[in-house]
């Protein structure tokens, strides 16, 4: 690995995370615990602050440059979230944001989670009990590009709704589904009230085109 540059905060995406892998799943949206906590260190050890999307929006809407900040943020909402992820997270004392989709809690998708499946609401409710946060990630995770602008309202103001309901706390930041944006899906999320939106790829900072750094597949070192 080499050291993060300073420019902007270092915002790295995951998806489901397992103690092994298993042939049945999507290699590319598994990161194996074992590295998960070796960035963990890894991120430490260069001196990255570790916070969350929300904790991130906050000191940047103070006048902050997160310019030492690293935020691990977990896409969809995979079952493992609440059984693998969190654990060893708060094994090693670090929050992450976890952008769900509430109007697919409980979908049975089993090609791209250890757990085979997406969280429930009552799970999604205990994975911010376990002191995780959660944020949105649109309703039902569609391109949002590609539909029109009363739909696109409603999976992003709706999954902040419901991401409160289980909270009872502020959701200020939204990741895009498939990281697709363009100026009206960003000016769509500002009205819908997030603070920061987040891509699936890197690039210059934009509070509403914020870039995250997809985390390769089991066995292909992190590069940033």
């Amino acid at each position: 690995m080499r050291a993060p540059g300073p420019a902007h905060p270092l915002v790295l995406a995951y998806h489901s995370v397992a103690p092994r892998m298993q042939e049945r799943l999507v290699p590319s949206m598994i990161t194996l615990t074992t590295e998960l906590a070796a960035h963990v260190s890894a991120l430490r050890e260069v001196g990255r602050r570790i916070l969350t999307a929300g904790q991130l929006a906050e000191e940047l809407g103070h006048g902050g440059s997160g310019a030492d900040v690293a935020v691990l943020t977990f896409d969809d909402g995979w079952a493992d979230a609440l059984t693998v992820a969190a654990p060893l997270l708060a094994s090693l004392d670090v929050q992450a944001t976890f952008f769900l989709c509430p109007g697919l809690f409980g979908n049975p998708e089993r090609s791209m989670s250890f757990a085979g499946r997406m969280l429930r609401r009552d799970e999604a409710a205990a994975l911010h009990a376990a002191g995780m946060e959660l944020a949105a990630h649109s309703m039902t995770h569609p391109d949002l590009t590609a539909i029109d602008d009363r739909a696109l309202a409603h999976e992003l103001s709706q999954s902040k709704l419901e991401v409160e309901a289980l909270t009872s706390t502020p959701c200020r930041t939204v990741a895009y589904p498939f990281g697709r944006q363009d100026a009206r899906v960003q000016a769509a999320a500002a009205d819908a009230g997030f603070a920061l939106a987040f891509t699936y790829q890197d690039g210059p900072w934009h509070a509403y085109a914020a870039p995250r750094l997809p985390v390769p597949a089991p066995g292909v070192p992190l590069r940033w």
